[in-house]
């Protein structure tokens, strides 16, 4: 298992270190209000001026390397914590014709990348997009496979058939969920691979790792922990997911994964971009989906 022991004995990451330790041990309504210390404290450090030139994704260090630090010795119970802090509900949620429109698209191992800014983690990784899910497929789908009476999908056949479709892996772990909570967001692009070789081992090698504990230090180099784009290339790697070295290690951030396949550096090619407003929601097609992510970059 990964671990992470930065030195904390001096200066701010000393500071920070033994003020995250002191808040994630403390109870009930302090507890509560701990975690929402911690996380002004992380935004704090979050200060970003923008890339006037709107390329994807320079600058994605926003965080000091001190706050970085102090978060990694208690990174899986800030990042657990983190995890559970919703604001609001996605703006799709209340569109059932948009969410419909989602579901008929979906195609298995279609791979949807998301942007909720109503979560907390959503407004703490860099960029627009926060987030990947893969639809694994439903019964039938599994059946036109050849996957469905695989030794590594049998175990998972009551959830399949109850709606559970999407594998992510986010604060619990790898698990499935249904399309319903998948889109519990305010944005969606579906990304369909060119190049999956066999379906039916990418559909059972997903569901094998049900179960697979979450990383929160989102590091490429191990696979004995996942987080969600680390689970999509670790089972599909012949999509070409793009990684980059961010605070000394190989990670990948969804923006670069939408960058390249609207680029064509990817195998995997935008089906649909749906974004949502409060009071309406829109198929807005690839040349908007650019126009989106630059404008992120620039803020």
């Amino acid at each position: 298992m990964k671990s992470r022991t930065g030195s904390l004995r001096s200066g701010p990451a000393a500071r920070a270190g033994a003020l995250a330790l002191a808040l994630v041990r403390s109870d009930g309504i302090l507890r509560r209000s701990s975690i929402a210390s911690v996380a002004a404290l992380v935004l704090a450090g979050c200060a970003h001026s923008g890339n006037p030139g709107g390329a994807c994704c320079d600058g994605a260090e926003r965080y000091p390397g001190w706050l970085i630090k102090a978060y990694e010795p208690v990174a899986p119970v800030l990042g657990e914590a983190f995890g559970r802090v919703v604001m609001r509900r996605g703006l799709l949620v209340e569109k059932p014709d948009a969410l419909r429109h989602i579901a008929k698209r979906l195609r298995p191992l279609d791979i949807l990348v998301v942007s909720s800014k109503g979560r907390l983690t959503g407004t703490l990784i860099p960029g627009l997009f926060s987030h990947t899910v893969v639809y694994v497929g439903s019964e039938a789908e599994l059946k036109a496979l050849g996957a469905w009476n695989d030794p590594a999908v049998r175990p998972h056949h009551a959830d399949i058939r109850a709606g559970k479709v999407m594998i992510e892996s986010d604060h619990r772990g790898v698990h499935l969920t249904t399309t319903a909570t998948a889109l519990d967001t305010d944005r969606v692009v579906i990304l369909r691979p060119r190049a999956t070789g066999s379906g039916h081992r990418a559909a059972a090698r997903l569901l094998a790792h049900v179960g697979t504990p979450y990383d929160f230090y989102f590091d490429n180099s191990d696979a004995a922990e996942l987080y969600c784009a680390e689970l999509v290339d670790h089972v599909m790697p012949e999509v070409g997911l793009p990684s980059r070295e961010l605070y000394g290690r190989r990670m990948f951030l969804p923006d670069d994964a939408i960058d390249a396949a609207t680029s064509g550096r990817m195998r995997a090619t935008p089906v649909l971009y749906v974004r949502a407003t409060d009071a309406a929601w829109e198929d807005a097609g690839a040349a908007e989906l650019k126009r989106d992510l630059a404008a992120a970059w620039r803020r």
